[in-house]
C-alpha cells in the first residue's frame, strides 16, 4: 500500500475503468485522508468507498481497482469487519 495516498491518481484510476467520480468526492477522500493519519487498508477502503463510489452497480470494478492501485491480494479483507 502506498505510504501517501494519491486521491487524484485513484479517481482518475476509476474513471478510466468506467466509474463515475464526481470532482467534489474527491475532494472529500482528500479531507477523509487527511483526518486519518496514517490508515490502514481497511479505513482507506472505507473512506474511499463511501466518498468516490456513487453507484452500487461499480463496486465490483472500485474494489478490483483499489486492490490494483492499493497493491492488496486480498481487497476482501479490507470488507471484513474485525473480530475481537
Amino acid at each position: 500500500m502506498p505510504a501517501t495516498p494519491d486521491p487524484q491518481r485513484f479517481a482518475q484510476l476509476l474513471r478510466q475503468r468506467g466509474v463515475t467520480v464526481p470532482v467534489d468526492s474527491v475532494i472529500r477522500f482528500t479531507e477523509a485522508l487527511g483526518i486519518l493519519a496514517s490508515p490502514a487498508a481497511g479505513e482507506l477502503y472505507w473512506a474511499a468507498r463511501s466518498t468516490l463510489l456513487v453507484r452500487r452497480e461499480d463496486q465490483a470494478v472500485f474494489d478490483a481497482a483499489f486492490a490494483e492501485f492499493f497493491g492488496l491480494t486480498d481487497p476482501g479483507a479490507t470488507r471484513r469487519p474485525a473480530v475481537e
